[in-house]
C-alpha cells in the first residue's frame, strides 16, 4: 500500500506530521526574521531612477535575496536534522539540499503548503494583551504581517495607540495610517516596495517624548452654558399688523380703490328689415376704508347708460333700459369672520339670493360657524329701481374653515318673500363648496314650498333644483371639469306679475277661451364636461354638453374640439383652431373656427378670427352656409388700464351685420 502512494505527496504528509509532532526552535526563527528584515529595512527610497546607482542598487539586493535564501535553507536542514533525531530516523528528503530555488514576489522565495505552515508555526503569536516594544524614545516598532494589494497590515494597532494619522517610518520612507483596529494598522503606499516581516518604527498619537499618554482637558459641563443666551422674542409679540379684509368686496386696509369702467357696443345690420342699434356705458366703483383702525367699508357701485336707435320707442323692453343702474351703496362695520353689519344696496342677500336694500348681521357662534340674518326690500326686476311691493327675509348658518386643506364653506339658508302683503317664497336652500390644491367641487340643493291649489300645479313641496360640479388638476397639465345638474322654472307670485305663465311652466290648451294651464311636471336635466391638456407650447381640450326638458320636446346636445398653439411661426404668434357641433329639437350646427394672432409686446395683442358654419332649421329642408370673419385687439399698457376692442362681420341667410364691442377699464388707484 505504500508503495502506491506517490513520492510527492508522501513526503508532503510525512513533513506536516513531523511539523506537529516534533519541538521547533522560535527563538532561530524569529532571529532568522529579523536579519532578513534587517537587510531591507534601510534600503533607501523606491529604485526608480536610471543609471549606476538603480543597477547597484539593484545588485546589492540580488546579493542579500541569495544569501536569505541560503540562511533560509539551512535553517530547514537544521530543523528537519532536529525531527529526525528526536525521531530516531536518517535526515529525511526535508534535509536534502535542493536546487537553486528563483526568487519570488518581494524578493522571497516560493514556498509550498509545508512551508507556509511551517513559517506560521514557528512564528511567535502576539495577543492584544502582549505589551508592544518600546523604543527609547517613546516610537513603537511594528512589522508587516500582511500585504494586499497595495495595502500594508502591521502590527501592533491601538493597544499601542497607533490609530488613524499615527507616521510610520521604514528607514527613510514614512507612511500614514489610514485604519487602525486593537491589533493591527492599515498603511497605503504608492509605489515603494515592501515585503512581509520588515519591521519599522511608528510615533503613536496621544504620547509625549517619554511615552506617557497625554490627559486631554476635561470637556465643559453643558450646564456651565446655561443661561448665557437671552429668551428668543417672537415677531409676533410686539408688532401690531392692521387688519386686511379678504373678500367681500371690501377694500385693503388703510386703503381706498376706485375703478371706472366705460364700454360700447352696437349691431348694424345692412340687410334684411332690421334697424341699428347702441348701447354706451359708463360705471364707477368705490371701495373705501376712512378709518384706519376701525373696520368701517363703504361699497358704491353705480353705472349710467344711454340706448341708441331710430325705433328705440317703439322696440319692447323699454322699461327695462333705465339711464341709472345702482349695482351697490352699503355701509359696512366688522370683519369677514367676526360680528358684521352691512346696510343698504347689498350685493346679495345670501348665497343663492340677489339684491336687497335693506340689512345684514353676522355673528360668531363657535370657531369657523357663523349665523347670519337679513331682511328688506327687493329693487325693482326690470329697472333696479326702489320697491316696497316684494320683501324678502331669512337666515343663513355658514362653516368656513379657510385655514384646513379642503377649505370647504357650507351654509344652509331658509328665506321667504311677500309680494303685495302676501305670503309668496318659501325656500330652504344647502350648498357646500370645497377648494382643495388640486381643484374644487362641490353641489346644491334647493327646497320649495307652495301653497295647495297654486297656479304653477306644483306639489306643495319640490326640489327646484340641485347639482353637483367640480373642477381637478392632475400635475398642472391635465385639467377636467364637470356638472351634472337638475331645476324646474322657478316660480313665485312676484315674478308671476313681469312674465307670462307659459314661461314659469308648460301650459296645456282648453278647449274654448279658457285660458291655458301648467301641467307641472317639467324638469330640465343637463349635463356637461371638459377634458384638457395644457402645457407650455400648446394645449387642447375637450368637451361637450348634453340637456333635456320632460313634458316637453326640448333637447339640446353638443361638443367642441379646441386647439391653441402659443408659438405659431415664431415666439410671437398663436393661433387657435375649434372645431363644434350641436344638435337639438329646434336647430343643428357644425363650424369650425381659425383663429391667427401675434402678440406685439406685453401690452398689445392682435387676433384675427373666421368661422364658417352650416346649419339647418328642423322646420327647413335645405341647409344654409354662415360666414363669421372679424379680430380683437387687447391693449393694457399697465395693470391699471385695459382695452379691449372686437368687430365681427357675419353673413347669413337670415341677417347680414356687424357687431363692434369696446370695453375700457381704468383704476385710478
Amino acid at each position: 500500500m505504500i508503495h502506491l502512494i506517490p513520492s510527492r505527496l508522501f513526503c508532503r504528509l510525512l513533513s506536516i506530521s513531523c511539523l506537529l509532532l516534533a519541538p521547533f526552535d522560535a527563538t532561530l526563527v524569529d532571529n532568522v526574521a529579523q536579519a532578513q528584515a534587517g537587510d531591507f529595512a534601510d534600503d533607501g527610497p523606491s529604485p526608480r531612477r536610471g543609471g549606476a546607482r538603480r543597477r547597484a542598487r539593484q545588485q546589492r539586493r540580488r546579493a542579500q535575496q541569495r544569501r536569505a535564501q541560503q540562511r533560509r535553507a539551512q535553517q530547514q536542514r537544521l530543523q528537519g536534522q532536529r525531527r529526525n533525531g528526536a525521531r530516531g530516523q536518517p535526515a529525511s528528503r526535508g534535509g536534502r539540499r535542493r536546487g537553486r530555488q528563483r526568487p519570488g514576489r518581494f524578493g522571497r522565495p516560493p514556498q509550498n503548503a509545508v512551508q507556509r505552515a511551517r513559517d506560521r508555526f514557528d512564528q511567535p503569536q502576539r495577543t492584544p494583551t502582549q505589551p508592544a516594544a518600546r523604543l527609547r524614545n517613546g516610537e513603537v516598532r511594528v512589522e508587516i504581517v500582511e500585504i494586499a494589494g497595495r495595502r500594508l497590515y502591521v502590527r501592533p494597532g491601538t493597544t499601542a495607540n497607533i490609530t488613524r494619522g499615527t507616521r510610520v517610518r521604514f528607514g527613510r520612507r514614512q507612511l500614514q495610517v489610514v485604519a487602525a483596529t486593537a491589533e493591527y494598522a492599515v498603511l497605503e503606499p504608492k509605489r515603494q516596495r515592501f515585503n512581509v516581516g520588515q519591521t519599522g518604527v511608528a510615533r503613536p498619537n496621544g504620547e509625549d517624548q517619554d511615552g506617557r499618554v497625554a490627559q486631554l482637558e476635561r470637556p465643559v459641563s453643558p450646564n456651565q452654558f446655561a443661561n448665557q443666551w437671552p429668551n428668543p422674542t417672537l415677531p409676533a409679540s410686539t408688532q401690531n399688523p392692521e387688519h386686511v379684509p379678504l373678500g367681500n368686496g371690501a377694500a385693503a386696509q388703510g386703503r381706498t380703490s376706485l375703478l371706472f369702467a366705460a364700454g360700447a357696443a352696437a349691431k348694424l345690420p345692412f340687410s334684411g328689415p332690421y334697424e341699428a342699434i347702441g348701447r354706451g356705458f359708463i360705471r364707477g366703483r368705490l371701495q373705501t376704508k376712512p378709518l384706519a383702525r376701525k373696520p368701517l367699508f363703504f361699497d358704491i357701485d353705480v353705472a349710467g347708460q344711454a340706448w341708441y336707435a331710430s325705433d328705440l320707442e317703439l322696440r319692447r323692453g323699454a322699461n327695462s333700459r333705465p339711464p341709472l343702474r345702482v349695482r351697490a351703496l352699503l355701509a359696512r362695520y366688522g370683519t369677514q369672520y367676526g360680528f358684521q353689519g352691512s346696510l343698504g344696496r347689498l350685493r346679495y342677500a345670501a348665497t343663492g339670493l340677489g339684491q336687497l336694500d335693506g340689512i345684514r348681521l353676522q355673528v360668531p357662534i363657535a370657531g369657523n360657524l357663523t349665523l347670519s340674518g337679513f331682511g328688506g326690500a327687493v329693487p325693482a326686476a326690470l329697472d333696479g329701481s326702489p320697491d316696497t311691493q316684494t320683501t324678502r327675509f331669512g337666515a343663513e348658518l355658514t362653516y368656513d374653515a379657510y385655514d384646513t386643506a379642503l377649505r370647504p364653506r357650507v351654509s344652509l339658508t331658509a328665506h321667504g318673500s311677500t309680494f303685495g302683503g302676501q305670503l309668496d317664497e318659501r325656500r330652504l336652500r344647502l350648498q357646500a363648496d370645497f377648494h382643495p390644491q388640486a381643484g374644487y367641487f362641490g353641489g346644491y340643493g334647493l327646497l320649495s314650498q307652495f301653497d295647495a291649489g297654486n297656479p304653477w300645479n306644483a306639489p306643495e313641496n319640490e326640489l327646484t333644483a340641485a347639482g353637483v360640479y367640480g373642477g381637478i388638476r392632475f400635475w398642472d397639465v391635465v385639467h377636467t371639469s364637470f356638472q351634472v345638474d337638475m331645476q324646474r322654472p322657478e316660480r313665485s307670485l312676484w315674478l308671476a306679475s313681469f312674465v307670462p305663465a307659459s314661461w314659469l311652466c308648460i301650459t296645456s290648451p282648453l278647449p274654448g277661451n279658457q285660458p291655458e294651464q301648467c301641467r307641472g311636471d317639467e324638469t330640465r336635466y343637463r349635463a356637461q364636461g371638459t377634458l384638457g391638456l395644457h402645457f407650455t407650447d400648446w394645449a387642447i381640450a375637450l368637451g361637450g354638453s348634453a340637456m333635456s326638458t320632460t313634458g316637453a320636446d326640448a333637447s339640446q346636445g353638443g361638443g367642441f374640439l379646441h386647439l391653441r398653439l402659443n408659438k405659431f411661426l415664431g415666439d410671437s404668434g398663436h393661433l387657435d383652431v375649434t372645431a363644434s357641433g350641436s344638435d337639438g329639437s329646434l336647430y343643428q350646427t357644425a363650424a369650425v373656427a381659425i383663429a391667427p394672432g401675434v402678440t406685439l409686446s406685453r401690452s398689445f395683442d392682435v387676433t384675427l378670427r373666421y368661422r364658417p358654419a352650416v346649419s339647418r332649421y328642423y322646420s327647413d329642408v335645405d341647409f344654409f352656409l354662415e360666414h363669421n370673419a372679424g379680430g380683437s385687439i387687447r391693449y393694457t399698457p399697465s395693470h391699471r388700464f385695459e382695452m379691449h376692442l372686437d368687430a365681427d362681420l357675419l353673413t347669413s341667410r337670415d341677417v347680414d351685420v356687424v357687431l363692434v364691442q369696446l370695453l375700457t377699464t381704468w383704476r385710478p388707484i
